[in-house]
């Protein structure tokens, strides 16, 4: 029997809802452009008294059909709709109720100070208060991580990038810089056209499935009180695919849950950007990363709260909140998580794989450097286009794409922008200490409840453990 949602965790979600409002989201919509800060919604449960406000159902309606005037620009109506939700207060409210050493209790702390920020920073501009510092937010969503805001370098990944194209023949030259050599190497690739795209896409899927099913499921318990859940039903039937066009995202994934003829109908919608392009190897990496990570996890976290095994909370997926930035960081190591390494992984789906992934990390390095240049830094937008174009050697539609929210929105910019980056850092360095599957099982959240924050913790308490364990091995205690 699924956990039912205490007292507090109905303020928790009341204070979801309220910023979700503020940004025009909708948690229900099956569009990934419709969700802003609730993600997911998957228990059933009936959503709070705040989703229904005729302020929210306005927002959502005028965020999604675009007017030429919008409630969300009504100072008036968004200071009223706050104080009627006491969404100034409310954040605060929940931190003092929690108990530092419940297990998860330190999940809702983080979570509650972060969407504070995010109030905070909307209702600025309707009542006239001072916004949270660009700071403030950023070192809310991964301030257990770090504890300054710096520019990523990144030389690393160049050269990662510059060995990829390499070994597959594109060498860079006196006259050919990293971007063009990049650029010689796609327009080499051939790009698949929708109905290839469609196919193709559920082929992969079920390849990387099969492989996660024998790489790492068998080895974890998820167990009930009845048998062992090893997940084989986790099939991706439930996960539709759809093309998408006019959106500022390469994929997306929104996870919906529900039932089928009483059974857990596990429904996703899996998103891609038609106007991207794909290539082979760019559509696997785009797959992984939304279906393998992201669909797979919240299948298996609606499995586990079915079966009593994770709180309410759990379900509810946030953006910039540091779980966010844990299930970006364990989304972008799916590879790794599935075989190993990157290497393992390109002996089975080839070297162009190499290339896309070590695009990737520089994708997240701009990501995470565009709204530091542009918002704390004050560079002008055309220096961060050129950052991202020459220093991140990123394609004209990335350059695009990453100049728009990524790096001018106040609260996506700061607190959605370093989640890719730093999630993909911590969760792969977790790999490289305790291997893969201890991070599987903490990041299935089987030893309690996680966000960035928590599973570092956690990964250092097994990476303890281990070493107390050799250390007793080696040198054993004499007997009296």
């Amino acid at each position: 029997m699924a956990k039912k949602p205490t007292a507090l965790e109905e303020e928790i979600t009341t204070l979801i809802i309220g910023a979700d409002t503020l940004l025009g989201g909708d948690v229900l919509s099956e569009r990934g452009e419709d969700h802003m800060i609730a993600d997911t919604w998957i228990s059933n449960e009936a959503l709070p008294i705040i989703y229904y406000d005729k302020f929210a159902q306005q927002a959502r309606r005028s965020s999604q059909e675009r007017p030429g005037q919008s409630i969300l620009a009504d100072k008036k109506s968004i200071r009223q709709f706050a104080t009627k939700y006491h969404l100034r207060e409310l954040s605060a409210h929940i931190r003092q109720q929690l108990s530092r050493n419940a297990d998860g209790q330190e999940t809702i702390d983080h979570k509650a100070k972060a969407i504070d920020a995010i109030i905070r920073t909307v209702l600025s501009e309707s009542d006239g208060t001072k916004p949270p510092h660009f700071d403030e937010k950023y070192l809310a969503v991964v301030g257990g991580i770090t504890n300054k805001v710096e520019l990523a370098d990144p030389s690393e990944a160049r050269e990662q990038l510059n060995f990829a194209l390499s070994a597959e023949g594109y060498k860079m030259s006196r006259s050919r810089d990293l971007r063009e050599t990049f650029q010689m190497w796609r327009a080499a690739q051939r790009i698949l056209n929708n109905p290839e795209i469609m196919k193709r896409a559920r082929q992969i899927c079920t390849d990387l499935m099969q492989a996660r099913q024998n790489n790492v499921f068998k080895h974890l318990n998820f167990g009930d009180n009845s048998d062992n859940l090893n997940f084989s039903d986790v099939s991706l039937k439930g996960c539709n695919v759809h093309p998408t066009t006019g959106v500022d995202f390469t994929g997306s994934l929104v996870y919906k849950g529900g039932e089928k003829e009483a059974k857990p109908a596990l429904a996703a919608v899996f998103e891609y950007n038609m106007a991207r392009g794909f290539s082979d190897a760019e559509l696997l990496n785009l797959c992984a990363h939304e279906v393998i990570g992201h669909y797979v996890s919240a299948a298996i976290q609606d499995l586990r709260w079915r079966a009593d095994k994770l709180d309410f909370i759990t379900t509810i997926g946030t953006l910039c909140t540091p779980s966010l930035v844990f299930d970006e960081g364990w989304a972008q190591n799916m590879f790794e998580l599935t075989y190993g390494s990157r290497e393992e992984a390109a002996k089975v789906h080839g070297n162009s794989l190499l290339v896309a992934l070590a695009l990737e990390d520089l994708e997240d390095i701009a990501k995470h450097n565009v709204p530091i240049l542009y918002q704390r830094e004050g560079r002008s937008l055309e220096e961060v286009k050129e950052y991202v174009a020459q220093e991140c050697a990123q394609p004209d539609e990335v350059v695009e794409k990453l100049s728009g929210t990524w790096t001018q929105h106040p609260i996506f910019g700061p607190m959605l922008g370093p989640s890719y980056l730093l999630g993909r850092e911590v969760v792969s360095n977790a790999i490289q200490q305790c291997g893969t599957i201890a991070v599987a099982e903490i990041g299935y959240q089987l030893d309690g409840r996680v966000d960035i924050c928590v599973f570092q913790e956690k990964v250092q308490e097994r990476i303890t453990q281990s070493r107390e364990k050799a250390q007793s091995e080696t040198y054993p205690g004499k007997e009296e």
